[in-house]
């Protein structure tokens, strides 16, 4: 009986232990459960995966910002300073989920910002109600953050030194690949080369007329 006595103590240690552990883990699920029920969860992605998943990759600070009535959207206008990749015109206009929950972004106004987007056919999680044909769609887990230098180095690492956005005009768009060539040469030099050869030519016939 001495020694049924003596363990006492350490059993019941061990009992307490576990029920410690019993209701640490209850009070954990109470407080998970608590929050939100669809909270944004994002994995962690390279960023060489994210420019390669995006349709537009392009720095610019947001001028205004609209909440059209009976969506479930918010339309960022984004004057655009440089194009990474895709067709970015100097003004787009970029839609996220009005609820940072549902993974939407909220971009303070004037802030220099990176924007990763997919266009409207091709983004999953876009709504009906954002429609026309020049909005393009981002979210928290797309890959856009405030531009800082550290993260344009990972763009610029990823996909190069992009593009200077032009001004802003009607029906016009940057093409930014990294796979693809500058913009060309320019015009002048073959016309030149062409005004020339019609001189040396027309100089030729009027010697061998005369």
């Amino acid at each position: 009986m001495p020694g049924r006595v003596s363990r006492l103590p350490g059993l019941h240690s061990a009992l307490l232990g576990r029920l410690l552990a019993v209701l640490a883990l209850a009070a954990a699920s109470l407080v998970f459960l608590g929050g939100p029920a669809q909270a944004c969860s994002c994995a962690m992605v390279p960023t060489s995966r994210l420019v390669e998943g995006a349709d537009q990759v392009f720095t610019g600070s947001v001028t205004s910002v609209d909440a059209p009535a009976g969506t479930q959207h918010r339309v960022f206008t984004v004057a655009v300073d440089r194009a990474y990749k895709g067709e970015v015109s100097p003004v787009m206009r970029v839609a996220t989920n009005a609820q940072p929950s549902a993974c939407g972004l909220d971009v303070p106004e004037g802030t220099p910002y990176l924007f990763l987007t997919t266009s409207q056919g091709v983004y999953a999680g876009r709504g009906d109600d954002a429609s026309g044909d020049d909005v393009v769609f981002t979210g928290s887990c797309s890959g856009s953050e405030p531009a800082a230098k550290p993260t344009l180095a990972r763009i610029e690492k990823a996909i190069g030194p992009g593009q200077v956005a032009a001004s802003p005009s009607p029906d016009h768009a940057v093409r930014a690949d990294a796979d693809d060539p500058d913009e060309g040469l320019p015009a002048w030099p073959f016309i030149g080369g062409v005004v020339l050869i019609a001189l040396v030519a027309g100089t030729i016939t009027a010697r061998r007329t005369s």
